[in-house]
């Protein structure tokens, strides 16, 4: 299964290359994408999520981090973002989903740990880009429907 948000964009390549990923990977559970900034598809937003030993999430990135490929080995990963997850179809059926007990943000978070919980591996592949405009950003940071169409559009 194949998970985008609708604030998500994903490249031209993004699935070719997680689905390359979870075939070389028979462990992986879950396979994620490079994050990257809606507006500036250079900076960074996350290449994996980890947590602290109190539950506090960071992505080991620099605010503005810009993209140069320092980030750019499939590896494992505590958790990875929604916005372009793969989740092999059996992993989703055992586990459940998403769990319906939490609010909307973090259900992937936790999903991911589950995920860990059960044997499965969660891995980022960063050749998968998805571009993102978060769905809490400030409303002049929200791509415009144009901006949005062109990204959609300009794939092919």
């Amino acid at each position: 299964l194949w998970l985008l948000h609708d604030d998500s964009a994903p490249e031209p390549t993004a699935l070719a290359e997680l689905l390359a990923a979870a075939d070389l990977n028979p462990h992986a559970a879950v396979v994620g994408a490079k994050v990257v900034d809606w507006r500036n598809p250079q900076h960074v937003l996350e290449v994996g999520i980890s947590f602290s030993a109190i539950g506090t999430r960071f992505t080991g990135l620099e605010h503005g981090e810009r993209d140069q490929g320092q980030h750019d080995s499939i590896q494992p990963v505590m958790a990875v973002s929604s916005a372009g997850m793969l989740v092999r179809r059996e992993t989703w059926r055992a586990l459940n989903g998403f769990s319906n007990q939490l609010d909307h943000f973090r259900t992937d978070h936790e999903f991911c740990l589950r995920v860990w919980e059960n044997g499965g591996e969660v891995l980022v592949a960063p050749g998968a880009r998805i571009r993102h405009a978060a769905a809490t950003a400030p409303p002049d940071q929200l791509p415009t429907a144009a901006e949005s169409a062109d990204c959609r559009c300009s794939r092919s």
